[in-house]
Order: structure tokens, then sequence, then C-alpha cells
């Protein structure tokens, strides 16, 4: 018997796939050097949605991703995403990254670790830094892709 979760499972995964081969089919027009990028997102989501859809056709079940998430992580974690892109105009691409990335690991470390919650801070700021600075690098001087730079010019 097909469960609720399993139907939206497949529901989803099916969605995933049309997006992907629609997106696909829109980079059509780009010259070669434009569509490295997008193709390369569209291509690993099309892969990943095809797993997303067979695996929700042998499990019956559902899958059950967020069995132990807690809803006031995920309601935190999606207002801070929108907190994210309202910051970014105001303050830049970097700081706001290294702000919401290192709430966002912190809120997501906190209570699974037994590490301190100082502590806990300090790793989140660190692997902030580190993953923000490089997709700054990244995407403004390889791929040479214009970021917000707000007030702060970064």
């Amino acid at each position: 018997m097909i469960t609720n979760k399993s139907k939206i499972d497949l529901i989803s995964s099916f969605l995933l796939l049309v997006i992907s081969i629609v997106a696909l089919w829109e980079t059509r027009g780009l010259s070669e050097m434009s569509y490295i990028f997008p193709r390369t997102v569209c291509i690993i989501l099309f892969i990943l949605s095809l797993v997303y859809f067979f695996k929700s056709l042998v499990e019956k079940e559902g899958m059950e991703y967020f069995k132990n998430v807690r809803k006031r992580k995920v309601i935190l974690i999606a207002s801070g995403m929108a907190g994210y892109v309202i910051l970014i105009s105001f303050i830049g691409f970097l700081p706001a990254s290294i702000i919401y990335l290192t709430a966002s690991i912190w809120i997501l470390q906190k209570g699974r670790s037994i590490k301190s919650n100082r502590l806990l801070l300090i790793h989140s700021l660190f692997i902030s830094i580190i993953l923000s600075s490089a997709l700054y690098v990244l995407f403004r001087y390889v791929l040479i892709v214009p970021l917000p730079d707000g007030l702060l010019g970064l």
C-alpha cells in the first residue's frame, strides 16, 4: 500500500526531474562558456532526482529524513534564509553569508554535540568564514560573477 508520505516523495521527485529537464532545455541557447555551470547543476539535479524517484518507488513507507528534526530548528533556519536575502542587500554577500552560515551551523549542531555552546559558536564561525570566503573568491574572481556589495563593499 502506498502511504501519503511515499506519494509526496513520488510527486516531489517527479517535479524535480521536470525542473531539471526544463532548466537543461533553457540552457541550449547559451554560449559554451555560459552554459557550463548551469548545465552542471542541472545534470546533478537530474541524477539526484532520478535516484530519489526510484528510491520512492521502492520504499513503500516513505522516506523519513526529518523524523528527528525539531520544528523550532526548521522555523529558525527558514526565517534565517529570508533574513539572509534581505541582509545581502544591506551589508553585502560576504558578511551576510558569514552571519547566516554561522547561525545556521550553530543552530543545527546545538543539542547534538558534546561541545560547549561557546566552542560550537567558534567552530561554526571558523567554518563559515572559510566556506563564505572560498565561495566569494570562486564567484567573484574565477567565474567573474558580480555579487551584491552592500554598504561595506564586500
